[in-house]
């Protein structure tokens, strides 16, 4: 009888150190592997992007954007990309319809050509002179500034976080005196730091598909 028992509790203690031996193994895969609601990163590769933001701040950290990350997402209109991500994948920006400007930083020294592919219209945010820049000098889709993204919607005079032609009208009565609500830091539309005819111009060309600058 006692031998049985000893016998029992044996199996036990072998089937309590194989469980221990998988769980511990579960967790050493974990912790390659980083996910929130939002992110899926895996190594320093940004893998998928789940969220429902309109404006996204990657992650420090992530190393590598990868493949279709962000494909498809039509909420986005705004990312910035932090210091440290070196390349940015196929398609990883595909199908991003709503997308209107990006911050890409100057370690980022290998964009594939579709990355993004289906942007309309995609203003980027970079440093002059670098791998970004000539990037975009070769996708008729992009147009490249130097600097920062503005911390308003460009061309959004009224501030209802759209642009349409509410915003030309707002900007004319602006110039004709009127006390109106306006967003100051998109007055500027073309950017030559004078509010005047020329910015309402600017906007209606940019509202009728021209490919222009607005800021």
């Amino acid at each position: 009888m006692k031998q049985r028992i000893k016998r029992i509790i044996s199996y036990i203690m072998v089937f309590v150190m194989v469980l221990s031996s998988i769980q511990l193994t579960g967790i050493a895969k974990a912790k390659d592997v980083y996910a929130s609601d939002d992110f899926v990163i895996k190594d320093g590769v940004l893998i998928k992007y789940y969220g429902t933001d309109k404006e996204v701040v990657i992650p420090e950290g992530v190393t590598s954007i990868g493949d279709f990350a962000f494909s498809g997402r039509s909420s986005l209109t705004s990312i910035t990309i932090p210091k440290g991500i070196t390349s940015i994948g196929s398609c990883a920006f595909s199908g991003c319809s709503s997308l209107t400007s990006i911050t890409i930083p100057e370690s980022v020294t290998s964009i594939v050509s579709d990355a993004f592919s289906y942007c309309s219209s995609l203003t980027v945010y970079g440093t002059s002179g670098s791998y970004v820049e000539e990037y975009c000098k070769n996708h008729d889709n992009l147009t490249f500034i130097a600097g920062e993204m503005p911390t308003h919607t460009p061309g959004d005079i009224n501030g209802d976080d759209k642009v349409n032609l509410k915003d030309v009208t707002r900007l004319k009565q602006y110039l004709l005196g009127w006390r109106v609500k306006v967003v100051e830091q998109a007055l500027d539309v073309n950017g030559d730091g004078k509010v005047n005819l020329k910015d309402v111009t600017r906007l209606k060309q940019h509202l009728l598909g021209w490919k222009v600058t607005i800021h």
